[in-house]
């Protein structure tokens, strides 16, 4: 709920001046929201981007919608914007994954634990990278 994001940011935090939000499922519903409600989520959405305190984590099933482009914008400095999809791979497709996303993280697995990562994760690669 949005109000509760707000009122989560607006509080003062008495450990760290950084906090992480998390928003899911956002826009699956947007199609019953009011033309204001839109509005008044593009708006605050488009304020979150400049932050340096806040880090906010968008998770969807699909990319934003129209409108909402501006998440995925090529143009916007990755020091402030990270888009990241999650597929749902199995099998040899996970296992590729796996050393792709090792490699560039400077890990070399064993053959083993490649297998033992994909049968462990398999179909949760949003897991699988945490």
């Amino acid at each position: 709920e949005l109000s509760r994001l707000k009122e989560f940011i607006s509080t003062p935090s008495l450990f760290t001046k950084e906090k992480l939000g998390v928003l899911e499922n956002v826009f699956s519903g947007i199609s019953d929201y009011s033309i204001s409600q839109r509005k008044g989520l593009k708006k605050f959405l488009e304020n979150q981007l400049a932050s340096q305190d806040f880090i906010l984590l968008i998770s969807e099933n699909s990319k934003p919608p129209v409108g909402f482009e501006f998440l995925i914008d090529k143009k916007i400095p990755a020091s402030e914007l990270k888009f990241q999809k999650f597929e749902a791979f199995n099998g040899e497709e996970l296992r590729v994954f796996i050393k792709k996303e090792a490699k560039e993280r400077g890990i070399n697995f064993t053959p083993e634990a490649v297998v033992f990562l994909a049968d462990s994760f398999s179909g949760d690669t949003r897991g699988l990278i945490n």
